[in-house]
């Protein structure tokens, strides 16, 4: 598993409930991103930033934009072949799959028999997961998130052949006071 995407997942699902005040647009997601309108890729963009994907996800409010930005990076993808954890999903109530049509945004959790199911903001006005099928996917971005660093195995030192003498006992001098927390005469 992708430590970045694991953190990104992290970020969506603590979003989970997260909605609006009256139907006003309002909550911390957009108070972050200091923009008082639909939130959908607000949310996205928040869940990027808390995970330190920014560079890999990007940061939008408007659903267009984003997408587009992931098509000039040559990271777009129209439809649902291929789609994943991770993958930036865009969606067109109208069914086309033309990213000047799209209407909004989501973050894919996982993919089974079921569909394509995702954590998504300003979805009838709060984060909440929801699984979703072709009809209405547009396409999806896919970021590159940093790879994982493997582990480093600190070097093992190497065994010294030759005998180390042992250490000899110091002789206490007469009228020197002894230290006992260095264990040592002075």
């Amino acid at each position: 598993m992708s430590i970045a995407i694991d953190n990104m997942i992290n970020a969506a699902i603590a979003t989970i409930g997260v909605g609006e005040t009256n139907g006003n647009n309002t909550n911390y997601i957009t108070q972050w991103y200091g923009l008082n309108d639909a939130w959908c890729d607000m949310a996205v963009s928040y869940w990027a930033y808390k995970s330190g994907n920014v560079a890999a996800v990007g940061r939008d409010c408007y659903t267009v934009t984003h997408a587009q930005w992931f098509y000039n990076r040559g990271q777009w993808h129209t439809d649902v072949a291929g789609i994943q954890r991770g993958d930036i999903v865009f969606f067109d109530w109208n069914g086309t799959n033309s990213i000047s049509a799209i209407d909004h945004v989501g973050w894919v959790e996982y993919v089974d028999a079921d569909g394509v199911n995702t954590i998504e903001g300003n979805i009838d006005n709060v984060c909440k997961r929801m699984v979703r099928h072709s009809d209405f996917i547009a396409g999806y971005g896919r970021p590159a998130y940093a790879a994982d660093v493997p582990p480093v195995t600190p070097p093992q030192p190497k065994p010294d052949p030759t005998p180390v003498p042992p250490t000899p006992v110091p002789t206490p001098v007469p009228n020197l006071p002894y230290c006992p927390l260095v264990n040592r005469l002075y």
